[in-house]
Protein backbone atom coordinates (compact mmCIF):
# COMPACT_ATOMS: atom_id res chain seq x y z
CA UNK A 1 0.00 0.00 0.00
CA UNK A 2 1.16 3.33 -0.79
CA UNK A 3 -0.29 7.00 0.35
CA UNK A 4 -0.93 9.15 -2.76
CA UNK A 5 -0.11 12.76 -3.04
CA UNK A 6 -3.72 13.02 -2.75
CA UNK A 7 -3.88 11.95 0.41
CA UNK A 8 -0.94 13.36 2.01
CA UNK A 9 -2.99 16.62 1.02
CA UNK A 10 -5.90 15.93 2.79
CA UNK A 11 -3.47 15.37 6.03
CA UNK A 12 -2.23 19.12 5.44
CA UNK A 13 -6.15 20.23 5.28
CA UNK A 14 -6.91 17.77 8.39
CA UNK A 15 -4.20 19.47 10.74
CA UNK A 16 -4.57 22.93 8.96
CA UNK A 17 -8.44 22.61 10.60
CA UNK A 18 -7.22 21.80 13.93
CA UNK A 19 -4.59 24.91 13.90
CA UNK A 20 -7.62 27.16 12.59
CA UNK A 21 -9.42 25.63 15.83
CA UNK A 22 -6.45 26.55 18.55
CA UNK A 23 -5.94 30.16 16.88
CA UNK A 24 -9.72 30.73 16.93
CA UNK A 25 -9.79 31.89 13.72
CA UNK A 26 -13.07 32.85 12.62
CA UNK A 27 -14.86 30.72 10.04
CA UNK A 28 -15.62 33.45 7.42
CA UNK A 29 -10.87 33.68 7.18
CA UNK A 30 -11.11 29.80 6.50
CA UNK A 31 -9.14 29.02 3.11
CA UNK A 32 -11.29 27.17 1.03
CA UNK A 33 -10.51 23.67 1.38
CA UNK A 34 -10.50 21.79 -2.22
CA UNK A 35 -10.77 18.31 -1.10
CA UNK A 36 -12.58 16.79 1.93
CA UNK A 37 -9.91 15.77 4.62
CA UNK A 38 -12.67 13.72 6.46
CA UNK A 39 -12.82 11.12 3.75
CA UNK A 40 -8.78 9.96 5.46
CA UNK A 41 -11.02 8.24 7.80
CA UNK A 42 -11.58 5.11 5.68
CA UNK A 43 -8.22 4.65 4.51
CA UNK A 44 -6.72 5.24 8.13
CA UNK A 45 -9.38 2.79 9.69
CA UNK A 46 -7.91 0.32 7.18
CA UNK A 47 -4.68 0.87 7.85
CA UNK A 48 -4.48 0.25 11.80
CA UNK A 49 -6.80 -2.41 11.01
CA UNK A 50 -4.55 -4.44 8.67
CA UNK A 51 -1.67 -3.47 10.98
CA UNK A 52 -3.35 -5.32 13.87
CA UNK A 53 -4.56 -8.58 11.52
CA UNK A 54 -0.53 -8.87 10.66
CA UNK A 55 0.66 -8.83 14.28
CA UNK A 56 -2.53 -11.49 15.58
CA UNK A 57 -1.98 -14.03 12.34
CA UNK A 58 1.95 -13.19 12.29
CA UNK A 59 2.29 -12.09 8.67
CA UNK A 60 5.83 -10.50 8.35
CA UNK A 61 5.41 -9.12 4.88
CA UNK A 62 2.52 -7.24 5.46
CA UNK A 63 3.56 -6.10 9.13
CA UNK A 64 6.74 -4.72 7.21
CA UNK A 65 4.41 -2.70 4.77
CA UNK A 66 1.61 -1.24 6.91
CA UNK A 67 3.92 -0.04 9.62
CA UNK A 68 5.50 2.86 7.76
CA UNK A 69 2.66 4.00 7.66
CA UNK A 70 0.80 4.22 11.10
CA UNK A 71 2.47 7.47 11.45
CA UNK A 72 0.19 9.08 8.68
CA UNK A 73 -2.49 7.67 10.27
CA UNK A 74 -1.83 8.78 13.85
CA UNK A 75 -1.56 11.92 12.89
CA UNK A 76 -4.82 11.78 11.26
CA UNK A 77 -6.32 10.49 14.41
CA UNK A 78 -4.53 13.29 16.56
CA UNK A 79 -5.89 16.16 14.16
CA UNK A 80 -9.11 14.75 13.35
CA UNK A 81 -9.77 15.51 17.33
CA UNK A 82 -8.50 18.94 17.29
CA UNK A 83 -10.66 19.93 14.47
CA UNK A 84 -13.53 19.67 16.39
CA UNK A 85 -15.77 19.04 13.57
CA UNK A 86 -16.98 15.97 14.33
CA UNK A 87 -16.87 15.68 18.05
CA UNK A 88 -19.42 12.25 18.66
CA UNK A 89 -16.05 10.34 17.16
CA UNK A 90 -13.66 11.61 19.33
CA UNK A 91 -13.51 9.07 21.82
CA UNK A 92 -12.64 6.79 18.49
CA UNK A 93 -10.34 9.39 17.13
CA UNK A 94 -8.46 9.64 20.57
CA UNK A 95 -7.98 5.50 20.68
CA UNK A 96 -7.30 5.00 17.56
CA UNK A 97 -5.19 7.33 17.34
CA UNK A 98 -2.90 6.02 20.49
CA UNK A 99 -3.16 2.87 19.14
CA UNK A 100 -1.92 4.03 16.00
CA UNK A 101 1.13 5.94 17.77
CA UNK A 102 1.53 2.78 20.11
CA UNK A 103 1.87 0.28 17.57
CA UNK A 104 4.24 2.62 15.60
CA UNK A 105 6.51 2.79 18.92
CA UNK A 106 5.69 6.06 19.96
CA UNK A 107 4.73 5.93 23.51
CA UNK A 108 4.88 9.32 24.34
CA UNK A 109 2.30 10.26 21.87
CA UNK A 110 0.25 7.37 22.84
CA UNK A 111 0.09 8.55 25.98
CA UNK A 112 -0.85 12.29 25.50
CA UNK A 113 -3.73 11.09 23.79
CA UNK A 114 -4.80 8.49 26.23
CA UNK A 115 -4.66 11.10 28.79
CA UNK A 116 -7.41 13.01 26.87
CA UNK A 117 -9.79 10.30 27.54
CA UNK A 118 -12.05 10.90 30.47
CA UNK A 119 -15.26 8.39 29.61
CA UNK A 120 -15.43 4.98 31.20
CA UNK A 121 -16.38 2.08 29.13
CA UNK A 122 -17.43 -1.35 29.67
CA UNK A 123 -14.63 -3.08 30.36
CA UNK A 124 -15.41 -5.83 29.10
CA UNK A 125 -16.00 -4.67 25.78
CA UNK A 126 -12.61 -4.82 23.24
CA UNK A 127 -13.35 -0.72 23.73
CA UNK A 128 -13.38 -0.49 27.18
CA UNK A 129 -10.64 -3.46 27.52
CA UNK A 130 -8.17 -1.58 25.61
CA UNK A 131 -8.70 1.51 27.17
CA UNK A 132 -8.39 -0.10 30.31
CA UNK A 133 -4.58 -1.53 28.77
CA UNK A 134 -3.69 1.74 27.94
CA UNK A 135 -4.45 3.37 31.07
CA UNK A 136 -2.63 0.82 32.94
CA UNK A 137 0.56 0.81 30.39
CA UNK A 138 1.24 4.48 29.91
CA UNK A 139 -0.74 6.06 32.85
CA UNK A 140 -0.14 3.93 35.33
CA UNK A 141 -3.49 3.10 36.46
CA UNK A 142 -4.32 0.06 38.43
CA UNK A 143 -5.58 -2.95 36.32
CA UNK A 144 -8.88 -4.75 38.00
CA UNK A 145 -9.84 -8.32 36.99
CA UNK A 146 -13.31 -9.47 37.87
CA UNK A 147 -14.04 -10.58 41.17
CA UNK A 148 -15.86 -13.99 39.73
CA UNK A 149 -14.33 -15.52 36.84
CA UNK A 150 -18.03 -16.46 34.92
CA UNK A 151 -17.44 -15.97 31.19
CA UNK A 152 -14.46 -16.31 28.29
CA UNK A 153 -13.86 -12.78 28.46
CA UNK A 154 -13.56 -12.46 32.07
CA UNK A 155 -11.18 -15.50 32.45
CA UNK A 156 -9.12 -13.54 29.80
CA UNK A 157 -9.31 -10.39 31.59
CA UNK A 158 -7.89 -12.14 34.93
CA UNK A 159 -5.19 -13.96 32.64
CA UNK A 160 -3.78 -10.41 31.89
CA UNK A 161 -3.90 -9.29 35.05
CA UNK A 162 -1.68 -12.17 36.48
CA UNK A 163 0.66 -11.95 33.72
CA UNK A 164 1.42 -8.21 34.45
CA UNK A 165 0.85 -8.52 38.61
CA UNK A 166 3.46 -11.90 38.28
CA UNK A 167 4.72 -12.73 35.22
CA UNK A 168 2.86 -15.26 34.43
CA UNK A 169 1.47 -16.57 31.17
CA UNK A 170 -1.17 -19.45 30.82
CA UNK A 171 -0.54 -21.63 27.90
CA UNK A 172 -3.84 -21.55 26.85
CA UNK A 173 -3.61 -17.33 26.71
CA UNK A 174 -3.11 -16.87 23.12
CA UNK A 175 -5.37 -19.84 21.95
CA UNK A 176 -8.51 -18.30 24.09
CA UNK A 177 -7.52 -14.45 22.78
CA UNK A 178 -7.99 -16.18 19.09
CA UNK A 179 -11.01 -17.66 20.80
CA UNK A 180 -12.57 -14.40 21.76
CA UNK A 181 -11.91 -12.90 18.52
CA UNK A 182 -14.08 -15.55 16.71
CA UNK A 183 -16.55 -14.79 19.02
CA UNK A 184 -16.36 -10.90 18.59
CA UNK A 185 -16.41 -11.27 14.87
CA UNK A 186 -19.64 -13.90 15.06
CA UNK A 187 -21.52 -11.34 16.88
CA UNK A 188 -21.31 -8.76 13.55
CA UNK A 189 -20.57 -5.64 15.44
CA UNK A 190 -18.60 -3.93 12.90
CA UNK A 191 -16.82 -1.54 16.20
CA UNK A 192 -16.15 -4.33 18.01
CA UNK A 193 -14.90 -6.22 15.08
CA UNK A 194 -12.39 -2.92 14.57
CA UNK A 195 -11.22 -2.66 18.21
CA UNK A 196 -11.06 -6.51 18.89
CA UNK A 197 -7.91 -7.11 16.71
CA UNK A 198 -6.59 -3.49 17.86
CA UNK A 199 -6.93 -5.10 21.47
CA UNK A 200 -5.35 -7.82 20.39
CA UNK A 201 -2.26 -6.60 18.48
CA UNK A 202 -1.91 -3.97 21.17
CA UNK A 203 -1.95 -6.82 24.02
CA UNK A 204 0.47 -9.35 22.01
CA UNK A 205 3.03 -6.36 21.35
CA UNK A 206 2.62 -5.38 25.18
CA UNK A 207 3.50 -8.78 26.44
CA UNK A 208 6.46 -9.15 23.95
CA UNK A 209 8.08 -5.52 25.65
CA UNK A 210 6.68 -6.66 29.11
CA UNK A 211 9.38 -5.57 32.04
CA UNK A 212 8.86 -8.90 33.32
CA UNK A 213 10.10 -10.72 29.29
CA UNK A 214 12.95 -7.92 28.61
CA UNK A 215 14.35 -7.02 32.28
CA UNK A 216 15.62 -10.63 33.02
CA UNK A 217 16.55 -11.40 29.22
CA UNK A 218 19.09 -8.52 29.31
CA UNK A 219 20.49 -8.93 32.57
CA UNK A 220 22.01 -11.55 34.59
CA UNK A 221 18.62 -11.50 37.46
CA UNK A 222 15.69 -14.17 36.70
CA UNK A 223 12.05 -13.14 37.40
CA UNK A 224 12.37 -13.73 40.91
CA UNK A 225 15.44 -11.42 41.98
CA UNK A 226 13.14 -9.06 39.98
CA UNK A 227 10.07 -10.29 41.51
CA UNK A 228 9.89 -7.50 44.28
CA UNK A 229 10.27 -4.35 41.91
CA UNK A 230 7.74 -5.45 38.69
CA UNK A 231 4.82 -6.65 41.24
CA UNK A 232 4.83 -3.59 42.93
CA UNK A 233 2.50 -0.55 41.77
CA UNK A 234 5.53 1.58 40.83
CA UNK A 235 6.99 -0.85 38.23
CA UNK A 236 7.45 -0.44 34.69
CA UNK A 237 4.92 -2.52 32.82
CA UNK A 238 6.39 -2.27 29.32
CA UNK A 239 9.51 -0.98 28.16
CA UNK A 240 9.41 1.83 25.87
CA UNK A 241 11.97 1.99 22.71
CA UNK A 242 14.63 3.98 24.46
CA UNK A 243 14.93 1.37 27.58
CA UNK A 244 14.64 -1.22 24.82
CA UNK A 245 17.75 -0.07 23.40
CA UNK A 246 19.14 0.34 26.70
CA UNK A 247 18.36 -3.32 27.46
CA UNK A 248 19.61 -4.14 24.09
CA UNK A 249 23.39 -2.58 24.10
CA UNK A 250 23.84 -4.61 27.42
CA UNK A 251 24.20 -1.24 29.23
CA UNK A 252 22.08 -3.43 32.28
CA UNK A 253 24.94 -5.82 32.65
CA UNK A 254 27.49 -2.62 33.07
CA UNK A 255 28.76 -1.43 29.54
CA UNK A 256 29.78 2.19 29.86
CA UNK A 257 28.07 3.74 27.09
CA UNK A 258 27.35 7.01 25.33
CA UNK A 259 22.99 7.14 24.85
CA UNK A 260 21.70 9.60 22.68
CA UNK A 261 18.04 9.48 23.49
CA UNK A 262 15.76 12.37 22.67
CA UNK A 263 13.54 14.73 24.91
CA UNK A 264 10.28 12.68 25.83
CA UNK A 265 10.83 9.36 25.08
CA UNK A 266 11.28 8.11 28.69
CA UNK A 267 14.93 8.90 29.74
CA UNK A 268 14.37 9.32 33.69
CA UNK A 269 12.92 5.51 33.66
CA UNK A 270 15.86 4.67 31.76
CA UNK A 271 18.40 5.62 34.33
CA UNK A 272 15.78 4.32 36.64
CA UNK A 273 16.25 0.76 35.28
CA UNK A 274 20.10 1.41 34.72
CA UNK A 275 20.99 2.15 38.39
CA UNK A 276 18.66 -0.96 39.65
CA UNK A 277 20.38 -3.54 37.75
CA UNK A 278 23.35 -2.15 39.65
CA UNK A 279 22.02 -2.39 42.59
CA UNK A 280 20.33 -5.95 42.27
CA UNK A 281 23.26 -7.30 40.74
CA UNK A 282 25.69 -6.08 43.35
CA UNK A 283 27.87 -4.27 40.60
CA UNK A 284 26.99 -0.79 42.77
CA UNK A 285 26.02 0.12 46.22
CA UNK A 286 26.58 4.04 45.45
CA UNK A 287 25.67 6.00 42.52
CA UNK A 288 26.24 9.46 41.16
CA UNK A 289 24.17 11.46 38.53
CA UNK A 290 25.34 14.40 37.57
CA UNK A 291 23.85 17.10 35.51
CA UNK A 292 24.50 20.90 34.34
CA UNK A 293 21.52 22.30 35.47
CA UNK A 294 19.68 23.11 38.90
CA UNK A 295 16.53 22.58 37.64
CA UNK A 296 17.74 19.75 35.64
CA UNK A 297 18.80 18.09 38.82
CA UNK A 298 15.79 18.83 40.89
CA UNK A 299 13.40 17.37 38.48
CA UNK A 300 15.55 14.09 38.52
CA UNK A 301 15.45 14.18 42.00
CA UNK A 302 11.67 14.35 42.59
CA UNK A 303 11.33 11.62 39.82
CA UNK A 304 13.54 9.18 41.54
CA UNK A 305 12.03 9.70 44.87
CA UNK A 306 9.26 9.13 43.38
CA UNK A 307 9.83 5.63 41.97
CA UNK A 308 12.56 4.39 44.09
CA UNK A 309 11.39 2.60 47.45
CA UNK A 310 12.65 2.71 51.29
CA UNK A 311 15.93 0.93 51.40
CA UNK A 312 17.13 2.86 48.04
CA UNK A 313 18.14 7.04 49.47
CA UNK A 314 17.93 9.97 46.82
CA UNK A 315 19.79 12.86 47.99
CA UNK A 316 20.76 15.98 46.22
CA UNK A 317 23.83 18.53 47.11
CA UNK A 318 22.56 22.21 46.89
CA UNK A 319 24.33 24.38 44.36
CA UNK A 320 25.88 26.71 46.93
CA UNK A 321 29.62 25.90 47.33
CA UNK A 322 29.98 24.78 50.91
CA UNK A 323 30.61 21.87 53.22
CA UNK A 324 27.26 20.36 53.35
CA UNK A 325 28.05 16.83 52.01
CA UNK A 326 29.65 13.52 53.14
CA UNK A 327 30.87 10.55 51.43
CA UNK A 328 30.69 8.07 54.32
CA UNK A 329 28.32 5.34 53.48
CA UNK A 330 29.57 2.66 55.29
CA UNK A 331 27.34 2.93 58.29
CA UNK A 332 23.96 3.73 56.29
CA UNK A 333 21.16 2.43 57.62
CA UNK A 334 20.25 2.73 53.77
CA UNK A 335 22.19 -0.37 51.52
CA UNK A 336 22.36 1.48 47.99
CA UNK A 337 22.56 5.23 47.91
CA UNK A 338 21.67 7.91 45.16
CA UNK A 339 23.33 11.29 44.79
CA UNK A 340 22.28 14.48 42.45
CA UNK A 341 24.33 17.03 42.15
CA UNK A 342 25.59 19.85 39.45
CA UNK A 343 29.20 20.04 38.17
CA UNK A 344 30.49 22.62 39.92
CA UNK A 345 29.29 21.25 42.66
CA UNK A 346 30.93 17.41 42.63
CA UNK A 347 34.30 19.78 41.55
CA UNK A 348 34.24 21.47 44.55
CA UNK A 349 34.08 18.12 46.78
CA UNK A 350 36.38 16.81 45.06
CA UNK A 351 38.82 19.92 45.38
CA UNK A 352 37.79 19.21 49.53
CA UNK A 353 38.09 15.21 49.72
CA UNK A 354 39.65 14.07 46.91
CA UNK A 355 39.34 10.34 47.61
CA UNK A 356 35.24 11.16 47.51
CA UNK A 357 34.84 9.44 44.04
CA UNK A 358 35.75 6.16 45.26
CA UNK A 359 32.42 5.85 47.37
CA UNK A 360 30.44 5.35 43.60
CA UNK A 361 30.20 2.76 41.40
CA UNK A 362 28.00 3.76 38.85
CA UNK A 363 28.58 7.53 37.21
CA UNK A 364 25.63 8.57 34.97
CA UNK A 365 26.28 12.19 33.68
CA UNK A 366 23.40 13.68 31.72
CA UNK A 367 23.02 16.49 28.75
CA UNK A 368 26.20 15.75 28.08
CA UNK A 369 26.04 17.81 24.85
CA UNK A 370 26.63 20.61 26.37
CA UNK A 371 30.21 19.98 26.77
CA UNK A 372 30.28 22.77 23.66
CA UNK A 373 28.55 25.11 26.14
CA UNK A 374 30.99 27.73 25.84
CA UNK A 375 31.44 28.54 30.08
CA UNK A 376 29.89 25.76 32.04
CA UNK A 377 30.77 23.20 29.37
CA UNK A 378 34.77 23.40 29.83
CA UNK A 379 33.36 22.96 33.63
CA UNK A 380 32.12 19.80 33.02
CA UNK A 381 34.41 18.22 30.17
CA UNK A 382 37.39 18.25 32.96
CA UNK A 383 35.09 17.27 35.73
CA UNK A 384 34.48 13.62 33.38
CA UNK A 385 38.04 13.87 32.31
CA UNK A 386 38.89 13.71 36.01
CA UNK A 387 36.90 10.85 37.24
CA UNK A 388 38.19 8.73 34.05
CA UNK A 389 41.35 9.00 35.02
CA UNK A 390 40.58 8.38 38.57
CA UNK A 391 38.28 5.34 38.37
CA UNK A 392 39.47 3.92 35.08
CA UNK A 393 37.52 1.38 33.72
CA UNK A 394 36.83 -0.36 37.02
CA UNK A 395 33.80 1.55 37.63
CA UNK A 396 30.70 2.49 34.72
CA UNK A 397 30.25 4.84 33.59
CA UNK A 398 27.05 6.64 31.16
CA UNK A 399 27.24 9.42 29.47
CA UNK A 400 23.60 10.80 28.44
CA UNK A 401 22.37 13.16 25.47
CA UNK A 402 20.46 14.24 23.05
CA UNK A 403 22.08 14.36 20.18
CA UNK A 404 26.28 14.17 20.02
CA UNK A 405 27.91 15.42 16.91
CA UNK A 406 30.92 13.38 17.94
CA UNK A 407 29.81 10.39 19.50
CA UNK A 408 32.41 8.26 18.40
CA UNK A 409 35.43 10.71 19.10
CA UNK A 410 34.09 10.57 22.99
CA UNK A 411 33.85 6.81 22.76
CA UNK A 412 37.48 6.66 22.04
CA UNK A 413 38.48 9.72 24.40
CA UNK A 414 36.61 8.28 27.29
CA UNK A 415 36.34 4.52 26.84
CA UNK A 416 39.52 4.19 24.67
CA UNK A 417 36.71 2.98 22.17
CA UNK A 418 35.04 0.06 24.05
CA UNK A 419 32.13 1.70 24.96
CA UNK A 420 29.19 1.05 23.62
CA UNK A 421 27.31 3.76 21.17
CA UNK A 422 23.61 3.24 21.95
CA UNK A 423 21.54 5.34 18.98
CA UNK A 424 17.97 4.85 17.15
CA UNK A 425 17.07 6.91 14.41
CA UNK A 426 13.57 5.56 14.73
CA UNK A 427 13.03 6.27 18.69
CA UNK A 428 11.33 10.02 17.69
CA UNK A 429 10.96 12.86 19.94
CA UNK A 430 7.12 14.32 20.66
CA UNK A 431 6.56 15.65 17.47
CA UNK A 432 6.16 19.58 17.12
CA UNK A 433 4.57 21.96 14.48
CA UNK A 434 6.62 24.86 13.56
CA UNK A 435 5.42 28.09 12.46
CA UNK A 436 6.65 31.01 11.02
CA UNK A 437 4.89 34.24 10.57
CA UNK A 438 4.33 36.52 7.68
CA UNK A 439 3.75 40.08 6.67
CA UNK A 440 0.70 39.29 5.67
CA UNK A 441 -0.42 38.01 9.77
CA UNK A 442 -0.90 34.76 8.31
CA UNK A 443 1.62 32.01 9.80
CA UNK A 444 3.28 29.27 8.11
CA UNK A 445 3.82 25.48 9.08
CA UNK A 446 6.92 23.58 7.57
CA UNK A 447 8.13 19.77 7.90
CA UNK A 448 11.66 19.61 8.21
CA UNK A 449 11.88 17.45 5.38
CA UNK A 450 10.20 19.90 2.81
CA UNK A 451 10.96 23.37 1.32
CA UNK A 452 7.08 23.73 0.83
CA UNK A 453 4.79 24.60 3.74
CA UNK A 454 2.50 21.60 4.71
CA UNK A 455 -0.27 24.46 5.71
CA UNK A 456 -1.06 27.77 6.36
CA UNK A 457 -2.90 29.37 8.70
CA UNK A 458 -4.67 33.22 7.44
CA UNK A 459 -5.10 35.70 10.09
CA UNK A 460 -3.95 34.28 13.01
CA UNK A 461 -2.23 37.27 13.96
CA UNK A 462 -3.92 40.25 15.83
CA UNK A 463 -2.07 43.25 15.91
CA UNK A 464 -2.85 45.77 18.70
CA UNK A 465 -0.70 49.57 18.97
CA UNK A 466 0.30 49.43 22.77
CA UNK A 467 -0.29 52.75 24.94
CA UNK A 468 3.47 54.78 24.85
CA UNK A 469 4.82 56.22 27.66
CA UNK A 470 6.14 59.71 27.79
CA UNK A 471 9.78 58.96 27.55
CA UNK A 472 9.68 56.27 25.18
CA UNK A 473 9.75 58.00 21.59
CA UNK A 474 8.72 54.61 19.36
CA UNK A 475 5.45 52.64 18.53
CA UNK A 476 4.82 49.30 19.60
CA UNK A 477 3.16 46.71 18.64
CA UNK A 478 1.38 43.59 20.29
CA UNK A 479 1.26 40.48 18.19
CA UNK A 480 -1.18 38.23 20.00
Amino acid sequence: MNISRTSETMLKYQKAKAKLIEYGVEKADYPAFPLDSNELSYSTVYIISRYAESIIEDDSVSRNDFFNHLKFASQYFDAAVSADDRNTHDLDFLLSGAAAYFLSNDFGSAKVLCSKIDTNLDRKSPQGLLLSLFRSFLLNKVFLAPIKIQTTIDSFIRDIKRFFDKGQLDKSFYSKALEIREMVYDQDNPLDVYYVDILLAVLFESINHSSWVLLPRYTSLNNNEWITYLSSKKAIKILWPSQQLICEKGILKGANAIVQLPTGVGKTKSIELVIRSAFYTERANNAIIIAPLRSLCNEITYDLTQSFEEGIAINQFSDVLQDDYTFSFTNDENKNNVMVCTPEKLSYIMHHQPDCISEFDLFIFDEAHMFDDGYRGVTYEFLVSEIKNKVGVSKQIILLSAVLSNANEINNWLFDGQGVLASDEQIKPTPKSIGFVSTTRDMYYFTSKSAEFDFYIPRSIDIKALQKKQEIRMNSIFHN
